[in-house]
């Protein structure tokens, strides 16, 4: 039988075969897998993208809130961070090949290219999921625009050195003397991009979090340990990057004014409502990538497995439980009280009814209304709310 399957294959000696599958895998598959696994964190944060933007329901829901509104704005907002996304993903994982300095195959050298294009891809693929229930002009349009987005910032990772070099590039300086370093031992990123990279993480930090901890106190630990937190990140940059003094102090003072500003004149919630939650993850996934990309890149120059270490980090930490921060804030109430009955709030609700006396007067029955909506996300809870609110837009006393 093997010597049949051999003489199909046109193959003498069984010795040859077996050379040659030995070829096959060290010239074909080997460069594959080495590949993949020195971008396993480009890799990662596109797979992860990948899910969150098409495979999880409450995302679909969202693209249907926005939808549902027309909210324009957070539409542009969104499609504009995981373009920012995407961008990351890419140059993380160029910058790491090209470290490598490995002679692969062509389409190999270009893989980060197409893992910066799965992040815009993937919000596309996302809407059409979303609109395939109910089709809706906006989510046409967004599918339309994110389509758009995605082969315009493909054609750019193909054709960046043709732009950036052009003499019609509008004063825009070469990438790599940007985002890039300029000597191989100097890191993954530049000191610069560094600088405001880590400052404008921060940034947005402290516009998620710092207006919510300061509702309740603005002297409170969480604030002054966000303030803590951006000297202590500034104050390593400056020993990592001592030549640029002059930058570390204007950005930190940029973004020491920016606090100020979130725990004195910004409303709780304004900075996570305007932007939305698929920004939210795309900024989440964004910084992800650099720092870990960056996390990895100084592991393999030192030989220390820096990104496993990390990793069994948070598994040792969920398996004994050390960072668990969901309980739940308890208010002090009197043992004993008693819950109102279903009748007396329905009496205390029905007084409190300004048309009520109206109704009573001209001896006719109150109508009441019991609203049963539909259940199971957050597209069902915002839908039933956004029809009650306009109802009640419509007509007040409803």
């Amino acid at each position: 039988m093997l010597q049949k399957i051999l003489n199909i294959l046109k193959i003498e000696k069984p010795g040859n075969f077996i050379e040659k599958i030995g070829n096959f895998i060290e010239n074909k598959i080997k460069p594959i897998f080495t590949t993949l696994l020195y971008l396993r964190v480009p890799l990662t944060i596109a797979l992860f993208s990948l899910l969150l933007f098409v495979f999880v329901d409450q995302t679909l829901d969202i693209y249907r809130s926005i939808a549902l509104e027309n909210d324009i704005d957070k539409a542009t907002i969104s499609t504009l961070f995981v373009t920012i996304l995407s961008i990351l993903v890419w140059y993380s994982g160029r910058l790491l090949e090209y470290k490598k300095k490995t002679k692969n195959q062509l389409w190999l050298r270009r893989l980060p290219r197409l893992l910066g294009a799965v992040s815009l891809a993937s919000l596309s693929l996302g809407i059409v999921r979303a609109n395939s229930a109910a089709p809706n002009f906006f989510l046409n349009c967004w599918f339309i625009i994110c389509c758009t987005a995605t082969i315009m910032v493909f054609l750019f990772f193909i054709n960046r050195r043709n732009l950036f070099k052009s003499e019609n590039a509008l004063g825009f300086l070469k990438l790599n003397n940007v985002l890039a370093v300029e000597y191989d031992n100097q890191g993954l990123f530049s000191d610069r991009f560094e600088n405001i990279f880590v400052n404008v993480a921060y940034i947005l930090f402290s516009g998620f979090s710092l207006p919510i901890i300061a509702s309740n106190s603005k002297t409170s630990i969480g604030v002054i340990a966000i303030f803590i937190l951006g000297i202590l990140v500034n104050g390593i940059l400056l020993l990592w990057h001592r030549e640029q003094k002059l930058d570390i102090l204007i950005l930190y003072l940029i973004s020491l004014a920016a606090n100020f500003i979130f725990l004195f004149k910004m409303p709780t919630v304004a900075l996570v409502n305007n932007i939305g939650t698929v920004s939210i993850v795309a900024i989440s996934l964004s910084v992800m990538v650099v720092v870990f990309a960056t996390i990895y890149h100084w592991g393999i120059e030192n030989k220390i497995p820096a990104l496993t270490a990390i990793i069994l980090l948070l598994l040792i930490s969920s398996l004994l439980n050390l960072n668990d921060n969901h309980q739940i804030r308890q208010l002090a109430t009197k043992a004993n009280r008693e819950l109102p009955t279903l009748e007396t709030s329905f009496d205390k609700w029905l007084a409190s009814r300004e048309d009520f006396e109206k109704y009573r007067e001209q001896d006719k029955p109150y109508p009441v209304y019991l609203v049963s909506a539909q259940g199971g996300g957050i597209f069902a809870a915002y839908h039933a709310s956004t029809a009650l609110s306009k109802l009640h837009d419509s007509l007040p006393n409803f």
